[in-house]
């Protein structure tokens, strides 16, 4: 499991960038739970009689309209804020797909070596040969269009990243005692992997993982820019860009307020993400 100690903490504390990330990060965590408190409407009530209203319109003495309205009147505000939880659900799916099937096989490839080693170092090979967007672009196309399968695809194209880390850690823990001693008891392979070698390479997975968050939004949000994610009208972010970018000189907050939404996102966790790798660096912690 992942435990920092006194030493490491203290690190963290001094790592004024990712303080900064981890706050985005919480910030996000917390707008998508709440979201049903925080949008003030349903992010899909439509009011034609009020479309295209500026941000920070003032009906009453009252902002109702905190990031104005889209074509249809519905509360930008309100739909960006739903858009976080979809981010959160994204990511989280996007990042379980690739670990659970990459890790497996990371993991039998550095153990066991030999023809194992290279048929599925093979197969990563043959899916790091094409870019990892294009990929993602051809499954959802023979798919079908939707957020499902893009994030079904999003994760499968992050399999070859955890399985080559978490072969090389495997490689690298293997020739210790600790595995020599449980291979010379008797204990099975399945044993060892899941209970010897597995908590001491869960570290470079977690950093891993942390900083693949942010990436898989971003995808999503490229698939469903491009409509073949999530579709209307499902208040992604990707999503509202692409509807917004035909009227983005009739109202520019369309698309800029969901494009900072997705910037914001990305920047937490990946500064989020380079903090813990220092920490958990050896190198970094000299002091």
């Amino acid at each position: 499991m992942i435990s920092l100690d006194s030493k490491q903490i203290k690190a963290f504390k001094k790592h004024k960038l990712g303080i900064f990330g981890l706050g985005i990060v919480f910030t996000l965590v917390l707008i998508a739970i709440g979201a049903d408190l925080i949008a003030p409407v349903d992010p899909n009530l439509q009011n034609l009689d009020k479309k295209f209203i500026p941000p920070f319109w003032d009906a009453a003495g009252q902002w109702t309209h905190l990031l104005g309205t889209d074509v249809l009147g519905r509360d930008m505000f309100a739909r960006i804020v739903y858009g976080a939880r979809l981010s959160i659900v994204i990511g989280s799916l996007a990042v379980f797909t690739g670990a659970i099937v990459g890790i497996p096989m990371g993991m039998i490839a550095g153990y066991f070596g030999g023809k194992i080693d290279m048929l599925l170092m093979r197969t990563i090979d043959i899916m790091l040969a094409f870019p990892s967007l294009l990929l993602a672009v051809c499954i959802v196309a023979i798919l079908g269009p939707s957020l499902e399968n893009a994030v079904l695809a999003i994760g499968i194209v992050t399999i070859p990243t955890y399985a080559r880390v978490s072969r090389a850690s495997v490689l690298s823990e293997k020739e210790k005692e600790y595995v020599l001693a449980d291979i010379a008891l008797g204990r099975s392979h399945t044993a060892i992997l899941m209970k010897g070698i597995l908590p001491n390479i869960v570290s470079p997975l977690f950093i891993l993982a942390t900083l693949g968050f942010g990436g898989a939004v971003l995808d999503a949000a490229g698939l469903s820019f491009l409509g073949l994610g999530a579709q209307p009208p499902t208040p992604e972010w990707g999503a509202l860009i692409t509807e917004g970018k035909k009227y983005i000189f009739q109202a520019w907050w369309l698309i800029i307020f969901p494009g900072l939404a997705i910037l914001l996102t990305v920047v937490g966790f990946n500064l989020f993400g380079d903090a813990i790798r220092d920490v958990f660096d050896p190198k970094s912690n000299k002091n």
